[in-house]
């Protein structure tokens, strides 16, 4: 039992040393509803305007989640030129605790006919995005050291603009999609000594058929 538990405690030490990361783009709980704000290309597609909002609250068990952590998106596309091009855009709001980011994007779509029921398309995003880390609402133990000097130097907020691409196939029974909403890696920081923030690409893929 003891030469079990030493390897249990070897294992969990292990794991608490290995590096771990999150998402940093908002999570949609209905995302094929409204797949447009993660891939550009499908801004067009359905051949109509298509005006939605999106709203998700997360982590509602968790104190005062329900004020500090929230997802709100608006976005609208509309096909032009006889439905071969598509443009479009969103705002976003994600706020997670004390920090929040707020964009606004643009889109452009080419969509190409392969044959009657099959079309390729491509799509390229600009977008700009405001970050804001407020250190107002970090709570610290009252313990001597346990603060962290650069998050008590005041409330941080800064610009970043960035680019994303994305493509999709769609045929009668098949379909794929493919995008990184943000292709260029960033550290967001006020100071060369050090950054808050770090945007890093994220990669996105869809995939499915239709079976009758």
């Amino acid at each position: 039992m003891i030469k079990q538990t030493k390897y249990f405690f070897i294992l969990a030490a292990f794991a608490l040393s290995m590096n771990t990361a999150a998402q940093q783009l908002p999570q949609y709980s209905q995302y094929l509803n409204n797949a447009f704000v993660l891939n550009p290309s499908m801004g067009g597609l359905s051949g109509s305007p298509e005006l939605k909002a999106v709203m998700r609250s997360q982590w509602t068990g968790l104190k005062a989640a329900n004020d500090n952590m929230k997802i709100s998106t608006f976005s609208f596309n509309t096909p032009v030129k006889e439905g071969k091009v598509g443009l479009g855009g969103y705002i976003f709001t994600d706020r997670f605790g004390p920090v929040s980011k707020t964009g606004i994007n643009g889109t452009y779509s080419y969509h190409l006919n392969i044959n009657s029921t099959s079309k390729l398309s491509f799509g390229l995003s600009g977008a700009m995005y405001l970050y804001k880390l407020n250190t107002d609402s970090l709570v610290f133990d009252n313990v001597p050291g346990s603060t962290d000097n650069v998050l008590t130097t005041g409330n941080f907020k800064a610009f970043a603009p960035n680019l994303g691409f994305g493509t999709y196939f769609s045929s009668e029974k098949f379909w794929f999609g493919f995008s990184i909403p943000e292709l260029i890696p960033a550290k967001i920081s006020p100071s060369q000594d050090f950054f808050i923030m770090q945007v890093k690409q994220h990669y996105f893929a869809t995939m499915g058929t239709s079976i009758k």
